[in-house]
């Protein structure tokens, strides 16, 4: 545990989150047991007894993480715009947080509200609304909003619905992940009106409008018949690229989630990696070393997750792969296991609601059992070329660290994603690559994106085909009933047994 103090800060930090998900001590009870756990930690290092310490803290930890739970949800439960019961239409105003994201029918606005008006009376609220808005030809005026434009708008609240059985403690989890008070619906894009454009210092606007540019570029060329959603290929370029997977109709949708590989359409580790890797060969071309390089690996993944609007998913890569390059650029060796407890540990701190996220759990899950099992994995395979050893070595260990997670939020297991993976993540990064430049050579050369648009589209066209594979292995896929916790319990026993044993060595 000394050596890796961060992945244990952040284990016992996590099982406080969940122990106050269930039990109902209030904030001041957590902090009581975290103050008298830290006091008593400091009496028994007075005396050296380093264990007693040592256990006392993370008793501590375990505190801590169920007092943040607690006031978060309470905060939460208690915001105005969440206790907010009028019906019909409301007048809003508030601040955009992001560029509108588009879908195959409405376009979504996350904004920061201020005020709400009804019957002739303003009111200050404070939380965050998204509104969706019907797609349509004047609906594209919102593209042009970028963040920190002020904004006024009318819509109508949305109902709030709760997924969770029996009045569980986890009520409204999914507006508590995305961060999200309440979910509204306005009828036309002529009920929301821009004020005042934001300031031009904003870090967000400059990466918003290149991202804007980049989706009309991308529409330019592959907008369907109908002149109102893209094809197929525009949809995975835009997911790709963008991280815009909304685009993607539910039917292609479901297709690749039974296929195993809907994942690769979240940005995350891989994404990173790929961009990482591209930003490389990039240096390497200007004659830059290894630490130069990664000193500048920096600012360029930070735009890169501004450019993607900050997604959780990009962040949480981004955030992992930026605590590894400052660990390699301080200190020479690193351990993986406590650079990812650090990503967890202060994601958590953050908003412990993180620890629920879907993408959460698959995240740390993947990235922890491909840490734990790749090198042992890889022993057991033959070696063969092109790299196709670790692909399939990293495929496996991270369906090995998911597959109960699978189960549980989607009800299916497939095992068709560890052969689709091969051709499809090789795939990916070819059309990622291809694709930046591409849009790039938009700004500063029509002939050269004309030359590069027809190899662009051929790769898609073989990406968006990958999923076929499930009408002829199809009993590599099926539906399954959600395991209770204790079967996931009985599964992650070995993985954790793993991690003990790697410890001593």
């Amino acid at each position: 545990m000394r050596r890796r103090p961060f992945f244990w800060l952040s284990i016992f930090l996590s099982t406080g989150v969940i122990s106050a998900s269930y039990l109902h001590l209030t904030t001041p009870g957590w902090l009581l047991i975290a103050g008298i756990s830290l006091c008593s930690a400091w009496l028994f290092f007075l005396v050296n007894k380093k264990q007693s310490t040592l256990i006392l803290l993370f008793l501590a930890t375990i505190a801590l993480g169920g007092g943040l739970y607690t006031f978060h949800n309470q905060s939460f439960h208690t915001n105005s715009l969440f206790s907010l019961t009028q019906e019909g239409y409301l007048d809003f105003s508030g601040v955009l947080l992001q560029t509108p994201i588009k879908s195959t029918r409405l376009m979504y606005l996350l904004i920061k509200i201020r005020t709400a008006s009804w019957a002739g009376q303003e009111r200050e609220i404070n939380g965050r609304l998204k509104v969706s808005v019907p797609l349509s030809s004047k609906a594209r005026r919102l593209e042009s909003f970028l963040p920190g434009d002020k904004i006024t708008l009318s819509a109508r609240l949305l109902p709030l619905e709760s997924f969770a059985n029996f009045h569980s403690e986890t009520r409204y989890l999914l507006l508590k992940t995305q961060g999200i008070h309440r979910r509204a619906f306005t009828k036309s894009s002529q009920l929301i009106i821009r004020d005042k454009q934001g300031p031009i210092y904003n870090p967000g606007r400059f990466t918003s409008s290149v991202r804007v540019k980049a989706r009309q570029f991308i529409e330019q060329e592959f907008l369907s018949s109908s002149r109102d959603s893209l094809r197929i290929e525009g949809a995975i370029l835009a997911a790709l690229l963008l991280g815009e997977r909304e685009q993607l109709p539910p039917s292609q949708t479901k297709i690749f989630q039974e296929a195993g590989i809907f994942h690769l359409f979240a940005i995350s580790g891989a994404h990173i990696a790929i961009i990482s890797y591209l930003l490389f060969c990039l240096f390497k071309i200007f004659g830059l070393n290894k630490r130069l390089s990664l000193f500048l690996l920096i600012p360029c993944l930070i735009f890169f997750t501004l450019f993607i609007q900050g997604r959780a998913s990009v962040f949480r890569a981004a955030l992992m792969s930026l605590l590894y390059i400052l660990g390699k650029l301080i200190w020479k060796d690193i351990d993986l296991l406590n650079t990812l407890g650090i990503s967890a540990f202060f994601l958590v701190l953050f908003s412990p609601f993180n620890l629920f996220d879907i993408g959460f759990q698959l995240t740390f899950g993947a990235t922890l059992s491909i840490i734990l099992l790749f090198p042992r994995i890889y022993k057991l395979l033959p070696h063969l070329p092109w790299r196709i050893t670790e692909l399939i070595a990293i495929s496996t260990a991270a369906q090995i660290g998911i597959l109960p997670l699978l189960a549980l939020h989607f009800h299916r297991i497939t095992f068709l994603g560890l052969f689709l993976n091969l051709p499809a993540i090789p795939l990916m990064g070819l059309i990622m690559g291809l694709g930046y430049i591409y849009l790039v050579s938009c700004l500063i050369s029509p002939f050269i994106s004309s030359i590069l648009l027809p190899l662009l589209k051929f790769m898609t066209i073989i990406f968006s085909h990958l999923p076929q594979a499930n009408l002829v292995l199809d009993f590599l896929s099926w539906r399954c009933p959600a395991p209770n916790w204790g079967v996931i319990l009985g599964y992650y026993l070995p993985l954790i047994g793993l991690i003990l044993v790697q410890q001593k060595t």
